[in-house]
């Protein structure tokens, strides 16, 4: 893989921020703070690719596989924008509970239809789609 000039001097600043680690092992909850530089519209989940791949090289853990849960927030704006990224051991739930909390929250094959957060209930196909609630 052809790593950019852009890609080589991220992935420098990320092992000189990050400095001398000891990678850790066993599953991981990685949290990224994204401070955009300016108001322009851009993709937060953009973010993510770069900056786990960068982490890894940089020792921080041994491969992105490692990680299970991804939370990738905005935040406000900072001259030249930045991140904050805080990576830790995942303390999993028992199989029970997420058992229960799948079929509670998130089971599709047993509702008809779902409330999402606009206020809506929609129908399985339609799950994923944007809605705007009316005014």
């Amino acid at each position: 893989m052809v790593i950019s000039e852009r890609g080589r001097k991220f992935l420098k600043e990320v092992k000189l921020t990050v400095g001398a680690v000891t990678a850790q092992v066993g599953r991981l909850r990685v949290e990224i703070d994204v401070y955009p530089p300016d108001r322009r519209k851009r993709d937060i989940d953009n973010v993510c690719k770069a900056t786990l791949d960068a982490l890894a090289k940089a020792g921080v853990y041994q491969d992105d596989s490692q990680i299970d849960v991804l939370l990738i927030t905005r935040m406000g704006i900072v001259s030249g924008g930045c991140l904050e990224v805080k990576v830790e051991k995942v303390k999993h739930e028992s199989k029970q509970r997420k058992a229960s909390k799948v079929s509670k929250d998130l089971d599709l094959r047993r509702a008809g239809s779902r409330q999402v957060d606009v206020g809506k209930s929609v129908s399985k196909p339609d799950i994923f789609k944007s809605r705007r609630r009316d005014s």
